[in-house]
């Protein structure tokens, strides 16, 4: 007898009258038992395979379903805050906080992003950008791609907290782009890591829009 490839875990294999089928394989055995000569056909064996694949549950996804958690859980970030409702302003030259961001635990190893998307008030004022936290750091690293005045991005790397200017010249929304990596000391101070936003001029506003966002995952 041969079984289709699909059965048991065809939708509807229980009504099925095919050769292949549940009922169409009971048929071929009565069949059997009503022409198959002189005592006729013994089903017993066959009847109880029968019965104890009607028994089978349907697929089992138990493992695939563990795989695909534990790949969400490597990919998903551990959090995520998004500048909003209203959009974040600044008309000093003294850094303020994006987004109120996260306290790191002691040790830990942490990956992070910024996302954004923000403009200044007139050509000539600069719209500055980048990463403040706790002390006690074992080391950190930031990456800062602005937006040159030619729309180019031009990345700027820091090895400690501190703002790099994301371009004049944009009073129209253009997007900007933090990441980087930290590893906390065994006691690292108060404080939360957070990315902080000034502006090159006094007095001459610079906005992040909302819905720009930070995000950071750790790692070990």
């Amino acid at each position: 007898m041969t079984l289709s490839p699909r059965w048991p875990y065809d939708m509807d294999y229980e009504n099925d009258h095919s050769p292949n089928g549940m009922i169409g394989m009971r048929e071929r055995i009565e069949a059997l038992e009503q022409g198959g000569g002189g005592g006729g056909y013994d089903d017993t064996a066959v009847l109880a395979r029968l019965d104890a694949l009607e028994a089978i549950e349907p697929y089992d996804d138990t493992e695939l379903a563990a795989a695909v958690e534990a790949l969400e859980t490597q990919l998903k970030w551990d959090g995520v805050q998004s500048v909003g409702p209203g959009d974040y302003t600044n008309s000093t030259t003294s850094a303020t906080d994006v987004v109120a961001g996260f306290a790191p635990e002691a040790n830990g190893l942490y990956r992070f992003e910024l996302v954004g998307a923000g403009f200044a008030a007139v050509g000539t004022t600069g719209l500055q950008a980048g990463m403040n936290g706790p002390t006690g750091m074992t080391w950190f690293a930031q990456r800062i791609d602005p937006v040159s005045n030619t729309q180019a991005v031009v990345p700027v790397a820091l090895n400690a907290y501190g703002l790099n200017t994301i371009g004049t010249s944009h009073t129209a929304t253009v997007p900007w782009r933090i990441n980087g990596m930290c590893l906390m000391g065994g006691s690292p101070g108060a404080g939360n890591l957070r990315p902080t936003v000034a502006s090159e001029v006094a007095a001459s506003a610079v906005t992040i829009k909302a819905g720009s966002f930070f995000r950071w995952k750790k790692l070990n």
